[in-house]
């Protein structure tokens, strides 16, 4: 497990900071906790949405070294606690923009554990959907049946289209 979270810090917390030195060198100790804390939060929200497909193709992930319920929505709600801290931690100068990226950065874990139902309790499923601006059944027909998409909306469009609201 220790394992498994250092490659998924490594590899989503040093691509977002890279992406962020790039757009500006002057990187202060705020920032790189921050920008290395997002970039894990956003390859945790990819790992919790493919874990059918990471468990088909063996890779391991946090996600998929332990299958129990239980213990993936523990991980969740670990995970959505980090978010508060790390959005908590870091000083924002437009306090209407850290709320709009903490809304879709909470918004996209929940989606994401929703496109990863079948690997979660249903009442755990029902309590996080409460926190979500549509109900998920909702969620799952607009995906299938979108307009812009009549054959459905895949995964990849999906992570496409939330990566550019994030």
């Amino acid at each position: 497990m220790e394992k498994r979270l250092d490659i998924s810090l490594y590899k989503g917390g040093v691509s977002v900071l890279i992406d962020r030195y790039l757009a500006d060198s002057h990187i202060s100790e705020e920032e790189l906790y921050f920008f290395l804390g997002f970039g894990f939060v956003l390859q945790l929200a990819d790992d919790l949405q493919d874990i059918a497909s990471d468990l088909r193709e063996g890779s391991q992930t946090l996600l998929t070294l332990e299958q129990n319920p239980d213990t993936l929505e523990k991980l969740v709600n670990q995970l959505l606690q980090f978010v508060y801290r790390l959005f908590q931690g870091y000083p924002f100068a437009n306090a209407d923009f850290q709320k709009f990226l903490l809304h879709g950065t909470i918004y996209l874990l929940l989606m994401s554990t929703q496109m990863s139902q079948e690997h979660f309790h249903k009442d755990y499923l029902q309590k996080l959907e409460t926190y979500f601006p549509v109900r998920f059944p909702f969620l799952n027909q607009y995906t299938k049946n979108s307009a812009l998409y009549p054959q459905g909306i895949n995964e990849k469009d999906l992570l496409r289209g939330m990566d550019l609201f994030l």
